[in-house]
C-alpha cells in the first residue's frame, strides 16, 4: 500500500509520526504493519483502498 502513496517516506513518517526506517521496513516485509500505523495512514490518506488492504490480511489467513 505504501507504493501507492506518491509522498516521500521522509513526509510520511513526519505526518503519521513514525520513523521512515519503519516504513521502509515495512515495505519490505521486514516489519509488520501494526495497528496504530494502520490507522494513522488511513486517516492521513483516507482515499486508499484500505479496507480491501485489510481484507486480504483476513482471507489469507482464512486460508492457512
Amino acid at each position: 500500500m505504501l507504493i501507492l502513496i506518491k509522498d516521500t517516506r521522509a513526509e510520511i513518517s513526519m505526518k503519521i509520526g513514525k520513523s521512515p526506517q519503519l516504513l521502509c521496513d515495512m515495505k519490505n516485509g521486514r516489519a509488520k504493519i501494526g495497528i496504530e500505523t494502520l490507522a494513522l495512514l488511513k486517516q492521513e490518506y483516507p482515499l486508499l483502498p484500505w479496507d480491501e488492504f485489510i481484507e486480504s490480511f483476513i482471507i489469507r489467513n482464512d486460508r492457512e
